[in-house]
């Protein structure tokens, strides 16, 4: 299956049409919701019924606590649009898109400094930056000292609380 959409933004409204398609490109059903835009949090509720709607129609059980998850853990959709795109340079693995995936995710923190997704962004994109320096033999020790401060601040601002000493990139160092 293929997921696929559109956006109409008409005043002050945002209509989002999601179309589930087969490998064929044949479309298989379109469900579509409106909320107020733009930065309203009632986008976040329209996007999980339309997610809830196209598991429905594939016969899948969608995981409801992801999807809440997704829904309270930000009021801000200019800080989630930030984070999809620092998540999209960052799984490009391309170590000049890194640099862009961390601007991303501080945009994204700056935009709602208790979304923990933009913390959880930064901390994969400096954990990237530690193996690509030490497989390169050089100096990872700027990006261990960045991931330790983003998982302290991440700890006070959003208070769930991660120890810095079982964070996989920093426990691997330690252990090296």
């Amino acid at each position: 299956y293929r997921i696929e959409g559109m956006f109409q933004h008409t005043q002050q409204w945002l209509r989002t049409f999601v179309q589930l398609k087969d490998t064929k490109g044949k479309i298989l059903a379109q469900f579509s919701t409106e909320t107020p835009y733009p930065l309203h949090k009632q986008f976040f509720t329209g996007l999980k019924e339309v997610s809830l709607q196209a598991g429905k129609k594939l016969e899948k059980e969608l995981d409801h606590a992801a999807l809440q998850k997704i829904e309270n853990e930000t009021d801000s959709v200019a800080a989630l649009q930030n984070f999809i795109k620092g998540r999209m340079a960052l799984e490009s693995y391309q170590p000049n898109q890194i640099e862009v995936a961390l601007l991303w995710f501080q945009e994204s923190r700056r935009e709602d400094h208790k979304f923990a997704g933009a913390y959880d962004g930064l901390l994969e994109a400096y954990s990237f930056l530690i193996l690509h320096h030490r497989q390169k033999g050089g100096s990872c020790q700027p990006c261990i000292e960045a991931a330790q401060n983003t998982i302290r601040e991440r700890n006070k601002r959003t208070g769930q609380t991660i120890d810095p000493a079982e964070y996989p990139a920093l426990k691997a160092h330690v252990q090296a």
